[in-house]
């Protein structure tokens, strides 16, 4: 799959060298991706980008504001940090950023860090979702979400900490979760089996305390697909 990578710094030459230098690093490790410069936060658009490298020290909205944007959207994308201000990298901390680079050695850092945002993209590809949702580009971790829900046109990704609103067909989903341990309990619920803790009546209890509807249908193969993943745990 291609990536987008967004590339944030204010001063222009730098914003070039790096970029020029990324791009280099990531055709050699052979990742279809593009990177996008912008020259400040500030005009930067919807935050639909698969991963981040941010100048931590920039007018007016600087790299650790908008990386904490990022992760109040829900974004799990790797966040690496270009910094001349060593001080300011435990307060980076809280953001949970993949790697750190000195701009000062930024020819000897920056490989190690792409080599790492390659790894991790591609692990990522197995273990979570990509949906755009309110204009966001959101890489969605599969063990987290609980279940989808159905409504017309428009799927809710259900996870532990938030819900998503997105224009993906529940075909999509199905195409996308099925194998992966997640089953067609109701018209309109594809439930994650491993967060059902347990199955009353024709309800599927999740360990929260919500109740999912099954099919009168569905409800056989639920309940010996529950009963099969409990054996297997």
């Amino acid at each position: 799959m291609s990536y987008r990578i967004a590339l944030l710094d204010d001063e222009s030459l730098q914003l070039e060298e790096t970029a020029a230098l990324t791009r280099t690093l990531l055709d050699r490790e052979g990742l279809d991706a593009d990177v996008v410069p912008y020259q400040g936060a500030f005009s930067v658009p919807a935050l639909a980008f698969d991963a981040y490298l941010l100048d931590i020290s920039m007018p007016g909205v600087d790299g650790l504001a908008f990386a904490a944007q990022v992760r109040d959207t829900g974004s799990t994308a790797p966040i690496i940090f270009i910094t001349s201000i060593e001080s300011r990298v435990f307060e980076a901390i809280r953001v949970q950023p993949l790697r750190f680079v000195r701009k000062s050695r930024l020819e000897e850092e920056l490989p190690e860090a792409i080599h790492a945002l390659c790894t991790q993209l591609r692990q990522e590809e197995q273990t979570a979702l990509s949906i755009q949702s309110e204009g966001m580009l959101l890489r969605l971790p599969i063990s987290h979400i609980l279940y989808v829900e159905s409504s017309d046109k428009v799927q809710r990704v259900v996870l532990a900490e938030r819900a998503h609103d997105v224009r993906n067909t529940m075909a999509f989903f199905e195409e996308q979760l099925l194998s992966r341990g997640f089953m067609r309990i109701h018209r309109c619920y594809l439930a994650n089996m491993q967060a059902v803790y347990s199955i009353v009546g024709s309800d599927a209890v999740l360990s929260s305390g919500e109740k999912l509807p099954i099919s009168r249908f569905k409800l056989p193969a639920v309940k010996e697909e529950f009963k099969r993943m409990m054996f297997r745990e």
